[in-house]
């Protein structure tokens, strides 16, 4: 593999942008879109150029996408195996509430693009909710990035990654109002969607 160098786009300004404005669970999840939507499967070698969530702003040319790995593991466990650092977690760390989704990305020559996970959903066939890359999990596990989901790849370079994807509950009864909760993980199959537009990528994810 080549090397692993990833250089930090601190906030990728019209990325950005966009998850101000853009509606949960609606859009997240809607059946129909006026886009085809392009299925792939997990090991396949995914290429970005073209596509994007909001805009065409989004600038992922040179870059491609795959998805090495799936599994459903507590926070201890992905801690153990992904975090350079101590975090203070209020949460049960021993539910099986993350999905951990094992990348990886490649850049053959942009100079200016990259890539946002904050974007990135996993949606089960259910289509009543959404998981998204959970950001304590992720700074824990992705010191290097600096607390940002927004980054890119050095031209000519690959870069593996563990994302943590979960979704969030009210809190429980005695607990405080602002605590949200990691839900345990009773979903099996689902969709990873990695395009919107001018066509929709998901990739098909079965945990059966």
């Amino acid at each position: 593999m080549r090397g692993r160098h990833v250089a930090i786009v601190g906030v990728l300004v019209a990325v950005s942008l966009l998850i101000v404005v853009r509606i949960g669970i609606v859009n997240a999840c809607a059946v129909e879109t006026d886009y085809p939507i392009e299925h792939r499967q997990v090991g396949e070698w995914i290429d970005l150029d073209g596509v994007f969530f909001g805009t065409a702003a989004e600038d992922y040319s040179g870059y491609s996408i795959k998805v090495d790995s799936v599994s459903v593991t507590t926070p201890r466990d992905y801690l153990q195996r992904n975090s350079a650092k101590d975090i203070d977690f209020q949460d049960d760390l021993d539910a099986e509430s993350v999905v951990e989704v094992g990348f990886t990305i490649r850049n053959e020559d942009s100079e200016e693009g990259g890539l946002a996970f904050y974007d990135y959903l996993l949606i089960p066939t259910s289509r009543n909710k959404y998981y998204q890359c959970d950001v304590e999990l992720w700074d824990a596990g992705q010191p290097q990035l600096g607390g940002t989901m927004a980054f890119s790849v050095s031209p000519g370079s690959e870069y593996s990654l563990s994302a943590p994807f979960t979704l969030k509950g009210q809190p429980r009864y005695f607990d405080s109002y602002e605590k949200m909760r990691r839900v345990e993980v009773m979903d099996k199959t689902f969709e990873l969607v990695l395009s919107n537009a001018p066509k929709r990528i998901v990739v098909d994810i079965d945990l059966l």
